[in-house]
């Protein structure tokens, strides 16, 4: 059973129980969020050496749906926090999450955190935590439980548990998702802003159907874009994600037929000798599987098209 989430923290600062009562608090909140227990990885055990700690947590991290930081001056000093966050970073978008798998507590005071200029003197990994939205729970380290009588912390932790549980659900989702695309890419890092460029061309109200292209010459990571895409996002697509391979196609029918396998089905013997046939039974298949899973789209990907008949108007139509 997949973790909900892997909390990372110094063990500095729980030396007084405060990370231990903000977590069991948590899981007590979060029923009323998800309609079912929390399932954390918080490992609470000394850490023994570099070696013995990454083989105790490495499988809770690789099982986690989501991150959840808390933010201190001695968790940015700390090699294991760093290693941890690197770590889920490196699947964070196979979680289906793109770039919002990590959730940020702000749980201890770090000096010049709100600067402007903060990010030139830090390590790569701290400012793309800070540049993450975070929740801001100083005051629990200071008072713990005593914290939820101000109004602003309760809000904090209602925001906090409403994003946790939003983005488990996502994540449920997206381990549901049907498809045939390549797997994730542990070493696909650098392009996120490539890949929200690419949903905003996808998020169009009041459409059926939405066709974009990625461009470029050879060996700019097209097609690595594509499937990343397919993995960041698999939760918005309940019908599935299917990659149909498309160098040397010409004909758009004949392409999309290559579906039926990894789908599921035959053709009859009439529809195998009429591509117009081929081409209609696959998109019936396809329309059930969207229609009987939520939410109630498909995405396809025309992989490596070099030919342009390929997509001309009338078939694209189709």
């Amino acid at each position: 059973m997949p973790y909900d989430l892997f909390i990372s923290y110094s063990r500095r600062d729980n030396q007084d129980g405060r990370v231990t009562e903000l977590v069991d608090r948590i899981k007590q909140d979060f029923p009323s969020y998800a309609d079912r227990v929390l399932n954390p990885f918080f490992d609470r055990h000394s850490i023994q050496g570099m070696a013995d700690w990454r083989q105790s947590i490495y499988q809770g991290l690789r099982e986690s749906r989501l991150f959840l930081a808390c933010l201190s001056p001695a968790y940015i000093a700390s090699d294991y926090c760093e290693w941890e966050f690197i770590e889920y970073q490196k699947r964070e978008i196979a979680s289906a999450h793109g770039a919002e798998g990590v959730a940020p507590i702000y749980f201890v005071e770090v000096p010049g955190w709100e600067d402007k200029d903060f990010e030139k003197q830090c390590k790569e990994w701290v400012a793309d935590l800070r540049r993450r939205q975070h929740f801001d729970l100083r005051p629990w380290h200071e008072q713990g439980q005593q914290a939820l009588h101000e109004e602003g912390v309760r809000e904090r932790m209602q925001a906090l548990n409403q994003r946790l549980a939003e983005a488990i659900k996502q994540g449920e989702r997206a381990e549901k998702s049907l498809g045939n695309v390549d797997a994730h890419n542990p070493h696909f890092q650098g392009r996120r802003a490539s890949l929200r460029e690419l949903r905003d061309n996808f998020v169009k109200p009041d459409t059926i159907g939405v066709l974009t292209a990625v461009n470029g010459v050879g060996g700019l990571g097209k097609t690595a874009l594509a499937i990343e895409y397919a993995h960041a996002y698999a939760d918005e697509y309940g019908g599935g994600r299917w990659q149909v391979r498309c160098a040397g196609q010409d004909d758009l029918r004949l392409a999309v037929a290559q579906l039926a396998t990894p789908i599921g089905f035959e053709f009859t013997e009439d529809e195998k000798k009429n591509p117009d046939l081929m081409l209609e039974r696959t998109r019936r298949e396809l329309k059930k599987l969207s229609e009987a899973n939520l939410p109630h789209r498909s995405l396809l990907i025309l992989d490596n098209v070099d030919r342009p008949a390929l997509l001309a108007p009338a078939m694209v139509r189709r």
